[in-house]
């Protein structure tokens, strides 16, 4: 019976603080892919400001009519300026309305460097020139995160870039091409990357068909950049990428850990931020169905981990309880085998009180008293008549 309380109460007490754990562990990584999600956001809305920005520099508007060597020469100094004081910039352009180049700063090894003209190129094909040419005044265009590609081919060291571009209009509001800003991705990358959760859980950060930009192994990221159609969430871990891929966030325990994740729309998410308050701010454009994903993952050996560490520490106290409850058993055993002796012992002298009384009331009659008047009576009795 002891026994049978202390198993049950150990068990249920054990089984609540695994589930306390638990769901710490969970609290902290929807933390943390919340916070992630947020550093992202405002990564994001840094940006959309930086092109706003460039886009209204004076010496820019005056170069539009009049692209003279001179005018040009003062907008790749503004250019470059500003490419160095902020320093997530990899790449400032104006391209005309034709898709030329009139107007390039690269940065590298930390500073501004201006491409001379022989080396501009024409990128009236690329995407980005395309729809951002075909949008409003006033409007901004993302375009997808991805790696960098140079004169056609991708550099030897990948270059995870995306690029904001609006276009660009003179006082008459001319169409004069667009301006297009390349950000660094690392930098943006980095506010995923230093996040550590719980129990040493990090934050990834996948594209809408589930691959990898930042993911826990570098092997594996930019998959769908580099031609491994494999190295993606919903080829590894299937299950999870199903549960991401139905609900925009949520929280999932399977066998192959717990999994925490928020998805961001990442034009509407950028067209709220620039629009928040009272100053209007500016239409964004791009992919309707332009999503990341932050997913944060803690592994089921890690949960496991926590079920061992509670179980171990509780069987001392549980071995301390059973050998307690074990003694005070034997104690009760023995007192009811020593009542049982003492009952019996005292049955056994009642019996025997009992018997000696019965002999006592039947004594022989030869041992009874005699009438001393009975053998006169008994002789006067046989006499004749």
């Amino acid at each position: 019976m002891f026994l049978a309380v202390i198993g049950g109460g150990s068990y249920y007490y054990a089984n609540a603080e695994i589930r306390h754990e638990v769901e710490q562990v969970k609290a902290r990584d929807r933390e943390l892919v919340q916070v992630t999600a947020e550093g992202l956001h405002h990564g994001l809305l840094d940006m959309a400001f930086d092109v706003d920005y460039l886009l209204h520099l004076p010496r820019l508007r005056e170069s539009l009519s009049q692209p003279t060597p001179g005018n040009l020469a003062r907008v790749a100094e503004y250019f470059v300026a500003y490419a160095e004081a902020h320093r997530n910039i990899d790449q400032i352009r104006w391209i005309d309305a034709k898709g030329k180049e009139r107007v390039r700063v690269d940065y590298v090894a930390n500073r501004g460097v201006v491409v001379p003209e022989a080396s501009l190129q024409d990128k009236a094909t690329r995407d980005y020139f395309i729809d951002t040419m075909a949008l409003p005044a006033g409007s901004l265009y993302v375009s997808p995160f991805d790696l960098d590609i140079e004169h056609g081919n991708q550099e030897k060291s990948p270059k995870p870039v995306i690029r904001f571009a609006s276009p660009i209009r003179d006082a008459r509001h001319d169409r004069h091409g667009i301006v297009v800003v390349n950000f660094i991705g690392r930098q943006l990358l980095d506010r995923v990357r230093p996040s550590v959760g719980s129990v040493g859980a990090r934050p990834q950060l996948l594209n809408r068909q589930g691959f990898w930009m930042v993911g826990p192994n570098p092997a594996d990221e930019w998959g769908f950049d580099i031609d491994r159609p494999d190295a993606r969430l919903g080829v590894r871990f299937p299950a999870a990428w199903a549960a991401i891929a139905a609900q925009a966030e949520g929280q999932v325990v399977l066998d192959s850990g717990l999994w925490s994740w928020k998805s961001i729309a990442v034009i509407d998410e950028i067209r709220k931020l620039v629009n928040a308050g009272n100053t209007p701010g500016f239409d964004v454009q791009g992919n309707a169905n332009y999503s990341w994903h932050t997913v944060v993952t803690t592994p089921a050996a890690r949960l496991r981990a926590i079920e061992q560490r509670i179980w171990l520490g509780m069987s001392p106290i549980i071995f301390f309880a059973i050998l307690v409850a074990a003694l005070v058993s034997y104690w009760i055993m023995r007192s009811q085998r020593h009542v049982e002796i003492l009952n019996t012992q005292l049955a056994d002298r009642a019996e025997a009180a009992g018997g000696g009384r019965a002999s006592k009331g039947q004594l022989p009659r030869q041992h009874e008293p005699r009438d001393p008047h009975a053998d006169e009576r008994d002789s006067r009795a046989r006499l004749p008549a």
